[in-house]
């Protein structure tokens, strides 16, 4: 049995059990503890389930073969790599060595240079991450067209809504897609089927700056092996929360793009409920998403709440039963998360994301522009001994197909 099945049975069996659990009467004790532990495995099992249907894709090409070979080497460096060499190198202005440095070269090529750091070390040592080729050059110069690769930061919101998060190189970087092209007919005998054009739309995003800042004793220098958990999780959260801010709430006005809850995302956006919502409300709210083309069903469809509109969803509940709106979500819908960047509700009414997620990763991207940056300024503090770096990451934000979102709206008061 591969990992893929293995992992697609263990699915299968969570969610049947789920189902019998939500269905229970006045639980017990036991049911409701097993309850939350299969609530809290599912959408982990979801997330290793599409990284291994992309580890195990194969089309027998030798080339991809060699490819694989490439990033599987790539992926032990990753897991070698320690964060604390690139602090160390712009603290001091020694140029990493060992590991830190193969890698460097391995992820930027001709591009790689001190200070330059692949956001493949922001990962916690213990998560992998699949590296892909570099972008090809298309559609005039600089311009990139990127093939989609893995998520950087996993536990955040644009992760949860299935942004693609590839790395690409310098210059502006192009996603093209499909939108519209040949519908096909039943014709009879003779009888003609006229030709019909593709539409492809380019999505060409540019890089926008984010930065996030520390301060160093060049005595801490030699000192920031120590650190490194810390380090890794201070820099990831900290760019992932930028990211997440912009994705969700930028207002479209330069620097900012176009979030998913900004009015020109073109994302279908469910009217003002005039009355306050109850249980049957909010628990259909995966159900009403379901179109049967990016969702089949209410599992294909992720539901990212607001904090006041995820409380007040916890509080509704069936006339007869333990499980609240939010329960009866996460056990049947793709997956629930809360986001204190989704906006603040206005008159009582907030809104809430809905991913449609049978099409997978990729219906909205935010590229990150080679790498992160670390950026040494040895003299502004140099009386005190101080080294401060500045980390700068480059990004943008683009949804490539609004009909795998919505927008449902919940009336609390």
């Amino acid at each position: 049995m591969t990992n893929s099945q293995r992992l697609a049975l263990r699915l299968s069996e969570v969610r049947q059990k789920l189902n019998e659990l939500v269905a229970i009467d006045g639980p017990n004790d036991e049911q409701r503890a097993e309850l939350t532990k299969l609530t809290a495995e599912y959408p982990q099992l979801e997330t290793q389930y599409r990284a291994v249907l992309v580890a195990e894709s194969d089309d027998g090409n030798t080339e991809r073969r060699d490819d694989d070979a490439e990033a599987a080497e790539v992926r032990q460096l990753v897991q070698q790599v320690e964060l604390s060499e690139y602090m160390a190198e712009a603290a001091t202005g020694r140029e990493a060595t060992g590991v830190a440095y193969e890698l460097r070269a391995a992820v930027f090529g001709d591009e790689a240079r001190p200070g330059l750091v692949p956001w493949e070390a922001l990962l916690p040592p213990n998560d992998e991450a699949r590296v892909d080729a570099e972008s090809t050059a298309v559609a005039g110069q600089g311009t990139q067209q990127s093939t989609i690769l893995e998520r950087v930061f996993a536990n955040t919101a644009a992760a949860f809504l299935g942004v693609s998060m590839p790395q690409v190189g310098v210059g502006d970087s192009s996603f093209p897609v499909f939108s519209s092209g040949a519908s096909a007919e039943l014709k009879g005998k003779g009888v003609a089927k006229d030709a019909e054009a593709a539409t492809i739309t380019g999505n060409t995003l540019t890089p926008k700056r984010i930065s996030a800042r520390y301060l160093f004793r060049v005595e801490d220098a030699a000192r920031l092996r120590g650190l490194e958990e810390s380090m890794r999780l201070d820099l990831a959260g900290a760019l992932g929360e930028a990211m997440d801010k912009i994705i969700l709430t930028g207002d479209g006005t330069a620097p900012n793009p176009t979030g998913f809850f900004d009015d020109g995302a073109s994302i279908t956006v469910a009217a003002d409920p005039t009355a306050v919502d109850g249980y049957d409300d909010v628990a259909r709210f995966a159900a009403k998403a379901v179109d049967g083309r990016y969702a089949r069903n209410a599992m294909g469809v992720c539901v990212l709440f607001g904090v006041s509109g995820y409380q007040f969803a916890s509080g509704l509940f069936p006339t007869s039963g333990d499980y609240s709106a939010t329960d009866y979500l996460t056990a049947k819908s793709g997956g629930v998360q809360v986001s204190a960047h989704v906006p603040a509700a206005a008159s009582n009414i907030q809104q809430l994301l809905l991913w449609r997620k049978d099409m997978g990763m990729g219906s909205a991207v935010a590229p990150v522009f080679s790498g992160v940056e670390l950026i040494r300024d040895p003299y502004t503090n140099a009386a005190k001994g101080q080294v401060a770096v500045t980390a700068v990451m480059l990004t943008d934000f683009a949804i490539l197909r609004t009909g795998a979102y919505r927008i449902e709206k919940v009336k609390s008061a």
